[in-house]
């Protein structure tokens, strides 16, 4: 291997939502260090997607949540079990892409030349309030935080024929429709006032099935999520929750015309699609999760009250009383939606 060539190591457990962002440093390192072999450190929820991009040279897969809500002998388990799987190896490089220092320490056995983290040290190594999170994540690569700094730009995911999904949706009929009623749950920092309620999903889907007749309204989700079924008895909706895997729901994305959903993991996996998106956002700026993606459009309700928003970066506000979301009305959304099937 030429002496010119990097050896980088990315450390990126999860969530998908930040994983698909931090996407935007594949990029960057091919801009900034062509050749590059990558190492990325990633969970077992995001694993198969980290894996399905051919750039990336190695993925090391962690139990993550066994190291975020495991006791102590848990996470001392699989600490010890990367820490002898890095041992002694050598990286030009190793990206900590997180705030928190402490995930840096994963690679505590590894040579590194230098170590890159969100430290706080200076603008370059702290996320900007209000900027497009995948904007920040080429910063660790690139260096750059002036007008030099250009539009993350997220790898394309090339994916076969699914035979599975295929004969799930069959020949159903159009517009297709994609709706995430549940998800919003984060290991760490929760995250639950981001859903928008699951009656107003209901009521969304008669009021589609009403005025496209023929249509296709799919429901998609993790197996947490089945409860929400309940509430769809009745209507002739797909239900595909839990039934699918990551990869599953960016290729039924490629199949569907437009995604209804608040902020949740499932959303950011339309990024790596060609499914129009309709996101309802409240406690969160939508910029910070958007930027100047295309297709993705929003609705943000929390935009008019002055307790919005209450995302930090790191965690939510203790809020029982989401009127950020209870105020996004269905005509609303569906009005948006007649907008873009128009």
């Amino acid at each position: 291997m030429s002496a010119d060539i990097k050896k980088i190591l990315i450390i990126k457990i999860g969530a998908i939502g930040d994983a698909v962002m931090a996407l935007s440093m594949l990029k960057e390192i091919d801009k900034t260090y062509p050749g590059a072999k990558i190492t990325w450190i990633c969970g077992k929820i995001i694993a198969p997607l980290i894996k399905s991009f051919e750039r990336i040279n190695e993925v090391i897969v962690i139990d993550d949540a066994g190291l975020l809500k495991g006791n102590l002998l848990s996470r001392l388990d699989v600490i010890s079990k990367i820490w002898l799987q890095l041992l002694g190896r050598r990286f030009d490089i190793v990206i900590n892409a997180y705030r928190h220092k402490g995930y840096g320490l994963l690679a505590l056995t590894a040579f590194k030349k230098e170590f890159r983290s969100f430290s706080s040290k200076n603008r370059l190594n702290e996320i900007v309030n209000g900027r497009y999170y995948a904007v920040e994540y080429t910063k660790l690569i690139n260096g750059k935080d002036d007008w030099q700094q250009t539009e993350p730009v997220l790898p394309e995911i090339k994916l076969p024929q699914n035979i599975y999904i295929d004969n799930l949706i069959g020949n159903t009929g159009r517009p297709r429709f994609v709706i995430t009623p549940g998800g919003a749950q984060n290991l760490i920092n929760g995250g639950l006032q981001r859903r928008w309620s699951v009656e107003y999903y209901r009521s969304l889907t008669e009021k589609l099935i009403t005025r496209y007749p023929g249509c296709s309204v799919i429901l998609a989700g993790s197996k947490d999520d089945a409860p929400m079924y309940e509430y769809f008895k009745g209507l002739p909706v797909i239900n595909l929750i839990g039934a699918t895997s990551l990869l599953d729901i960016i290729y039924l994305y490629n199949q569907c015309d437009m995604l209804i959903a608040h902020d949740t993991g499932l959303f950011h996996l339309a990024k790596l699609s060609t499914i129009r998106a309709l996101i309802l956002f409240g406690p969160v700026n939508p910029l910070i999760l958007t930027g100047k993606e295309k297709g993705i459009d929003w609705i943000w309700k929390g935009a008019e009250l002055p307790c919005s928003p209450c995302y930090d970066g790191k965690s939510f506000a203790d809020c029982t009383n989401n009127i950020c979301m209870k105020n996004i009305p269905v005509e609303m959304v569906l009005e948006k939606i007649t907008d873009y099937i128009r």
